[in-house]
């Protein structure tokens, strides 16, 4: 019974008193509440050089954020590790000993700048709530992003681009070696890895530092309790008996009448929980609905599911009759995105057969404002979008090159064949882009004018009388 009532009864209180290590311990909660954190070093465990406690200092909510960002950190240093043994190879092929030196300098300058400039200031920024340190995090984290798409791509501005493992150095390394080539296609895949992880990251905490992160850890952390509040009372009575006789051990477990009490209780308390969390549920459904008939709604960033960047919701925005155009213009979204992505690998290409590197940076001026264009302008834009598609590349502007139409596919046809085929097939991806698209704005247009939702409205009527017919 001594168990049962007393956690230890040879606990002697003064122990306490006198114990040095937990005055140490009471010393360094004082200090934290105060917002005084002692930064000793602790990480790697074999050879301590920075201080890193995620589980202890930074709060719950922030802690996956907090671990991928550490990750990119390790990225990082993996990306510049490889980037040197790839630029090594390239050395020892005869490419030179200055892209050698400037891996070197990548490396030196990159993994200490990694963590002094961005990674540690969002660390104490999560700790402490500091906005100066968000905003030096911001500046810093976006530069980190851009020479990870830099080198992700190589172009051959320096040294043909050899003293990074991007898409274009690795493409031409290839045509040299097979080994080499394989090593620096290794390095695009890292460095690709790391901007995606890098941009998930700074969304995250854009998101955090506006607010919609916490209070979307906060929706998260209702639902987790909604479901658990939701399954306890369906638990039966003689396992919760079980449980609370287990992790109570200072009542009596021959008492019944009390543990029934205590049972009762609790489901009381979980019944009222529950009432609550229904009122609270039914609130905010009919500020949602009242929002959504005043015209307003809550456009909360959803898709792609695994990065969020745009907000997306057909199926519970749009009208029924609606969505297959809504669905056909999304898929038109997608396909400008696929071409001007193509348009990029194919001028890519044709940069490394001696084209220039002029095209390289015009098709890359196509995707960042295509992208744009198709995100934030309206209807007027749509039919730029479509005389863009339908643009035959004439021979105006380096011959056309900067874009894979048919006159361009034709002439670098005669001139090398598979470049050529990258320029049809991204010819093929334009035409059939612009046909869906004069798709889309003729639906667009009939609905504008009326025709389009009085069609429907006799499609319905008829499928309403065949089914009753069939019926």
């Amino acid at each position: 019974m001594a168990a049962h009532h007393d956690k230890n009864p040879f606990h002697n209180e003064e122990d306490d008193q006198v114990n040095p290590f937990s005055e140490v311990k009471k010393k360094e909660e004082a200090l934290a509440r105060a917002g005084v954190f002692l930064d000793i070093k602790n990480w790697p465990p074999f050879f301590p050089i920075i201080h890193h406690d995620i589980a202890n200092e930074i709060p719950d909510y922030l802690h996956r954020m907090q671990y991928v960002a550490f990750a990119t950190l390790l990225g990082m240093i993996l990306c510049l590790v490889w980037n040197v043994i790839s630029v090594s190879a390239a050395s020892l092929k005869g490419r030179g000993i200055v892209i050698w030196f400037l891996a070197i300098i990548y490396l030196l300058v990159g993994v200490p700048g990694a963590y002094f400039l961005w990674y540690r200031p969002l660390y104490r920024a999560c700790r402490k709530d500091s906005a100066f340190r968000f905003g030096w995090f911001f500046i810093f984290y976006m530069v980190h992003i851009c020479f990870c798409i830099f080198a992700a791509v190589a172009p051959p501005i320096f040294r043909q681009g050899f003293s990074l493992p991007g898409i274009l150095s690795a493409l031409d390394a290839m045509s040299q070696s097979a080994i080499l080539g394989i090593l620096y296609f290794i390095g695009f895949g890292l460095f690709s890895a790391e901007a995606l992880l890098s941009i998930w990251v700074f969304q995250r905490v854009y998101r955090f530092f506006r607010g919609t992160g916490k209070a979307a850890e906060a929706k998260s952390r209702a639902a987790r309790g909604r479901a658990m509040a939701a399954a306890i009372p369906l638990v039966s009575i003689e396992i919760l008996q079980t449980l609370l006789m287990a992790a109570h051990h200072d009542k009596n477990p021959f008492d019944r009448e009390e543990d029934d009490q205590y049972l009762k209780r609790k489901e009381r308390e979980l019944e009222a929980k529950e009432a609550e969390i229904r009122k609270r549920e039914e609130e905010v459904k009919k500020k949602e609905e009242a929002l959504a008939r005043a015209g307003v709604f809550l456009d909360i960033k959803n898709w792609p599911p695994f990065l969020p960047i745009i907000h997306l919701d057909i199926a519970n925005e749009i009208p029924d009759y609606l969505h297959r155009m809504q669905y056909v213009a999304f898929a038109t979204f997608l396909g400008v995105i696929l071409c001007l992505l193509w348009n990029v690998i194919s001028v890519s290409a044709a940069s490394l057969k001696r084209r220039g590197i002029e095209i390289w940076f015009l098709a890359m001026i196509y995707l960042v404002v295509g992208y744009l264009e198709s995100i934030f302008c309206g209807t007027a834009h749509y039919i730029l979008h479509i005389y863009f598609c339908i643009f035959v590349a004439p021979p105006i502007f380096y011959q056309g090159l900067s874009l894979p139409e048919i006159l361009s596919a034709l002439y670098v046809w005669s001139h090398n064949t598979l470049v050529g085929i990258f320029y049809f097939v991204g010819f093929g991806f334009f035409c059939a882009e612009a046909l869906l698209s004069i798709w889309v704005i003729q639906r667009a247009y009939r609905f504008f004018r009326g025709t389009g939702k009085a069609t429907e409205a006799k499609s319905r009527a008829a499928r309403g009388i065949a089914m009753a017919a069939e019926s």
